[in-house]
Formats: C-alpha cells, sequence, structure tokens
C-alpha cells in the first residue's frame, strides 16, 4: 500500500493528457451513454441487444431507426470500430485495428463516513478517494486484446466504528452478520491497482470466448441488479456466449456463460482455512419479434470452494442442472 498521493496526482494528469489521444472506446457497466441508449431504446430510435445483460458488446453499435439523435456522433464512437462482416466467419489475419480508450479520472469525498456504490473496485472511504483508468485495445483477425486497468488511492480516514458483536470477527469487520462487507479496509490509506475493464476474446460465427475481469450486470435493475452488478471489483473470468442477437424467428436470443474466482478480503473471519471461491453461472435473455421493446431473462449463479471444485470437475456445470438437484 502506498501512503503518498502526489503519484496518484501525476497518474491523475497523464490520463487527462491522453484524453486527446482517444479514437475509440467501449461502453462500461455504470456509463451515462447506457442511460442514453435506454432511452433511445424505448423512444424506438435505437435498437440495442439486452440491456440486462452487460456490458455491451464492443463493436455492437445499436441501429440507427429514427431521426439524428443529440449524440449520434458521441454514440458512433462510444463502440471500438470494426468492420461487420466478423460476425460472419473469422476476419482475414491481415485485418489489424488499433486504439486507445477513453481515459477517465474520478474524485470522490466522504467528510464523515465512507460511502459511494455501484462503482467497482473503488473504495470511497472517509476524505478523499482518486480513481484512474486509462488504457489501449488491438484487434487482429477474429482476436481482440483490451487492457483497461484502474489505479484507485483512498485516504481512508478514521471514522467511529460500530462495534463487532459477533465471536472471532476482526474489528473492521461487518458488525451484525458474518459478510464479508468490511466497515473499513484497515487502519490507513488504501491504495489498488486492479486489471479493471480489461479481457482478451475471440469472436467467430456469431460467439465470443474469453478472459476478462469487466463487471458484469446481470438482471433488470436500474441501480441494483438481482445477480452480479458493478457494485464490487469484476471477477477474473471465464466466458463463451453469443456476440450478438441471434434471430431465432420468432425473437431474438442472447446467451453467456461464465465461470471465475472470487476472494475473501483481509476483515472476514479469520478462522476460514479455504478463502478461495469458484463461480459459475448462465444468463438467457430472449426479445420476442411479436412484442415490441419486450425483453424476457433468465439467469442463475452457483458458487463453491475451490477445493470441492477440484473434487468434482462437475461443478462447472451446475448452472446447467435441473433446479432442486443437490451436488455430491
Amino acid at each position: 500500500m502506498s501512503r503518498r498521493l502526489v503519484p496518484m496526482w501525476v497518474a491523475g494528469a497523464a490520463a487527462l493528457l491522453m484524453c486527446t489521444s482517444v479514437t475509440a472506446q467501449s461502453l462500461r457497466v455504470g456509463e451515462p451513454m447506457e442511460d442514453y441508449l435506454r432511452v433511445l431504446e424505448l423512444t424506438g430510435e435505437a435498437s440495442t441487444s439486452a440491456l440486462s445483460l452487460r456490458p455491451l458488446m464492443d463493436g455492437a453499435p445499436p441501429r440507427s431507426e429514427g431521426r439524428r439523435h443529440p449524440w449520434i456522433d458521441r454514440l458512433g464512437v462510444a463502440f471500438m470500430r470494426r468492420d461487420d462482416s466478423a460476425d460472419a466467419g473469422v476476419r482475414m489475419p491481415w485485418s489489424t485495428d488499433l486504439g486507445w480508450t477513453e481515459a477517465r479520472m474520478r474524485i470522490f469525498a466522504n467528510t464523515g463516513h465512507p460511502y459511494g456504490g455501484n462503482d467497482g473496485v473503488v473504495w470511497q472511504g472517509k476524505g478523499v478517494t482518486t480513481a484512474v483508468d486509462l488504457g489501449g485495445w488491438a484487434r487482429w483477425g477474429a482476436l481482440s486484446i483490451r487492457l483497461q486497468p484502474i489505479y484507485t488511492m483512498s485516504q481512508n480516514a478514521a471514522f467511529d466504528l460500530a462495534p463487532v458483536s459477533l465471536s472471532g470477527m476482526p474489528e473492521y469487520a461487518y458488525p451484525w452478520r458474518r459478510i464479508d462487507l468490511p466497515q473499513r479496509f484497515g487502519d490507513g490509506p488504501v491504495s489498488t491497482l486492479h486489471p479493471g475493464d480489461s479481457e482478451v476474446r475471440l469472436d467467430a460465427h456469431g460467439f465470443t470466448l474469453g478472459l476478462s475481469s469487466r463487471n458484469l450486470w446481470w438482471g433488470p435493475g436500474i441501480h441494483h441488479s438481482i445477480l452480479l452488478s458493478d457494485n464490487a471489483p469484476g471477477m477474473v473470468h471465464g466466458f463463451l456466449g453469443t456476440r450478438r442477437p441471434v434471430d431465432a424467428w420468432i425473437g431474438d436470443l442472447e446467451a453467456q456463460w461464465i465461470w471465475g474466482r472470487l476472494h475473501q478480503s483481509d476483515h472476514l473471519d479469520p478462522d476460514f482455512e479455504e478463502t478461495r471461491r469458484f463461480a459459475t453461472g448462465l444468463v438467457l435473455t430472449y426479445r420476442p419479434a411479436f412484442v415490441e421493446g419486450l425483453h424476457l431473462g433468465m439467469a442463475r449463479m452457483f458458487f463453491g470452494f475451490v477445493p470441492e471444485v477440484a473434487r468434482n470437475s462437475g461443478t462447472i456445470f451446475s448452472c446447467f442442472r435441473v433446479c432442486g438437484r443437490r451436488s455430491s
């Protein structure tokens, strides 16, 4: 952990200067442009993939179905540019694209106690918190690489903690139940370098396969999702799914299957010998062709400790099991 704020401000200044070199970006979960797309969808001026399965796929901008709307030019660079023929198969190996993602610097301030939400890896402790993310992307044939790390620094000043009443729990733990939701992350400034919205992806024949640390949003909520959201750092996960909505005659279908690792913080019950957890999930969405603006979805998530997963290789397929079936 670094206890100096100066490197943070230097990095922030560099990020702001790099904004002039931006050529394209893609939408991250929670971006204001997502709300704009939601409005365009409701007014019939755009058609996107299901907003209950985010982030929206890079290079899949909405189809224009109406008049020129106010942010049409801004929206045009909100997705990584690509050759639309890529989804018909594997692109030619010499077809290469490069570009910067949009740099961003955010500053938060809390005067009384920690407060924040839907901000990914950022810990908005008491005092000043700064976050900087920047990076770039490259595409070679069907392969896409996106590097978008984020660096955060929180002053994490002291405040009056609620007394922890549960036996064996650390003083900074959540006070009323055994949940990994610390009141404070230690007794000093906190800094974190996280891969952020980074991923490696292979696209071919309408499907996508890859490894990612991006935040996911599974569910219909606008501010609070049911299964996955950006209220915590994105977990490193593998994924397999559709590249964009698939025309199934009776409507459009989308699907995504993920499997990844979860880690426990240092402020939960220290008696837990195994802190590594495994997660796998499946989400399906359907947009009927005969009901405009309607999306129907189904999602499942399963969690387990890593040693149990190692003993039962079928755990990775838990989300495909019949409801109610108990794993051995």
